[in-house]
């Protein structure tokens, strides 16, 4: 990765960006790279990209349900974020029907893809109405 990072690094633009997507073993070697490469300054973020949208109860060690985007650029006091303008459309699965105070929200699953069956069970919400998971998957 190192040849073709440096590569990289000598064809962007003075003000361009490199972006790059990795998981969880290789995110922390990437990042020393860059580092190396574009020097640790124009390091800009790392971005999480959640992968998934439903708990993994069934990981063997721990659950990965995002990876990573680390973005560095060749001269970040250069570069300018160039963000897309929002559409009414994006805004359409929020809403704010509690009136929280921190504005628009979504609601995530809260099931997991697979059961176990010392998580099926029935609860009552406070209004008094009972769920149960969907079938074939658990809380």
């Amino acid at each position: 990765m190192r040849d073709r990072l440096e590569l990289l690094h000598t064809l962007l633009s003075e003000n361009g960006t490199l972006w790059v997507s990795v998981d969880d073993s290789e995110g922390h070697y990437m990042k020393v790279l860059c580092d190396e490469i574009f020097g640790r300054p124009n390091f800009v973020a790392t971005i999480v990209w959640q992968k998934k949208h439903t708990r993994a109860n069934d990981a063997r060690w721990l659950s990965d349900n995002h990876d990573f985007v680390l973005c560095v650029a060749k001269n970040k006091t250069l570069w300018e974020r160039n963000l897309l303008p929002r559409e009414d459309e994006d805004d359409a699965g929020y809403s704010n029907i509690d009136n929280d105070s921190r504005g628009p929200w979504a609601s995530g699953p809260c099931h997991a893809k697979t059961p176990n069956p010392k998580d099926i069970y029935e609860f009552t919400t406070p209004s008094g109405r009972k769920l149960m998971p969907p079938p074939g998957t658990s809380w």
